[in-house]
């Protein structure tokens, strides 16, 4: 994708964001808390690059943390294999830096950013959808990141 096309998806995708989350800060305290949102980001197999689509949904994440500025993003990349290795936890953060990365340069801080990988395959991590990176945004006063994703992370404040 090229950078002109990269910045257009990224401005509209700020702009859907915007209007969809603009009704949902008010009134939060009289509800159940809910976590904000959650965002997938698809790879190609044994690659860490970004595909065009991605950037939607890396877009629609800078806006919602643009405009909440106390919300964070755990970002889960999960290898291509569902096998217990070393190399495939590596790919899984691979996959979630190739995410923190867009969002550090879309003007995101380091300190609201936190990446992980599955410690071992789960039943909950197990799926054709393996080659991905899940964005868990979150408000961290209210709802703790290991709780949120539901199985063990390693995690790594990078």
């Amino acid at each position: 994708m090229t950078r002109p096309l990269r910045s257009l998806v990224l401005v509209l995708a700020c702009a859907v964001a915007l209007g969809c989350a603009g009704g949902r800060t008010g009134d939060l305290a009289s509800k159940k808390y809910e976590a904000p949102d959650e965002r997938f980001v698809f790879f190609a197999p044994n690659r860490t690059d970004l595909q065009g689509d991605a950037f939607f949904s890396i877009g629609y994440v800078t806006a919602l943390l643009d405009q909440n500025p106390g919300y964070h993003v755990l970002i889960v990349g999960h290898a291509d294999q569902h096998v217990k290795s070393d190399a495939n936890r590596e790919m899984g953060f691979k996959r979630a830096r190739s995410v923190r990365k867009v969002l550090l340069d879309q003007g995101i801080t380091a300190a609201r950013i936190l990446i992980a990988c599955p410690r071992e395959p789960s039943e909950s991590t197990m799926s054709s959808l393996s080659r991905r990176a899940d964005m868990f945004i979150h408000d961290p006063l209210q709802d703790e990141a290991s709780n949120r994703v539901g199985y063990p992370l390693e995690i790594k404040d990078e």
